[in-house]
């Protein structure tokens, strides 16, 4: 009696299901996710403690609202753009312990830190476009010098999408792109804070600095791996 035939696969069927690199095959070890865990929980604390001077990011959020509540309209109010990046903090902190569960996020998890990733982005660069507008109407030296390094979280933004861009097409994994979209977007407002109120830190700066000096490096072999020669597999 013959054997029933094969199904046969097209081609194109064959290459659908074919994972395109090895890189998206990973599963990271969990000590490893458990480092990433420890590491973040800093950028946690960084909204509700001092900054700089007296002030925290959680003081300009609550001034804020109590402005818009009361009708007031002050140039000061767009400080606000400068605290929310930080509240970015915690859900780092959440994503990472997420993954220490499963690394894996489902897709109403990825829609939820990429809409709080792109917010976050949203206010680095609305301050910026405030502030040039400002300094465009009264150009002042010092405020010259204040957009100058204000400058830089734009344009980490754009190296950052170029990043993100490079790790879909390399094949990464998903949630590797939703935390260095977290972590980018955290860093393009912290370093710009960091250098402007350095000379009037607090300890809410240093717990933004060793919560963004790892993301830093993070994003930094993200990009050397995804730029690496891959092997050719034809």
């Amino acid at each position: 009696m013959p054997l029933p035939a094969s199904p046969v696969l097209s081609e194109a069927a064959v290459v659908l299901e074919y994972d395109r690199t090895p890189a998206a095959q990973i599963t990271r070890p969990r000590w490893v996710r458990a480092l990433a865990l420890l590491v973040a929980l800093l950028a946690a604390f960084t909204p509700f403690v001092r900054f700089t001077y007296d002030i925290s990011p959680m003081y300009v959020a609550r001034e804020f609202f109590r402005m818009l509540h009361e009708g007031t309209r002050e140039k000061e109010m767009f400080l606000v753009l400068l605290a929310v990046p930080f509240f970015l903090g915690p859900a780092i902190v959440l994503a990472h312990l997420r993954l220490l569960v499963r690394d894996f996020v489902t897709r109403p998890e990825r829609l939820i830190l990429l809409s709080l990733a792109g917010a976050s982005a949203a206010a680095v660069v609305g301050f910026f476009g405030f502030g040039l507008f400002e300094t465009m109407r009264s150009p002042d030296p010092r405020d010259l010098k204040t957009m100058a390094v204000f400058s830089i979280g734009p344009a980490l933004l754009g190296a950052g999408f170029f990043l993100l861009w490079r790790l879909r097409r390399c094949g990464f994994a998903l949630q590797t792109g939703v935390i260095a979209s977290l972590h980018i977007s955290y860093v393009a407002n912290a370093i710009g804070c960091l250098i402007l109120f350095a000379d009037y830190r607090r300890v809410g700066w240093w717990l933004t600095f060793w919560a963004a000096v790892p993301m830093s490096l993070e994003v930094l072999w993200l990009t050397f791996r995804s730029l690496r020669p891959r092997p050719d597999l034809g």
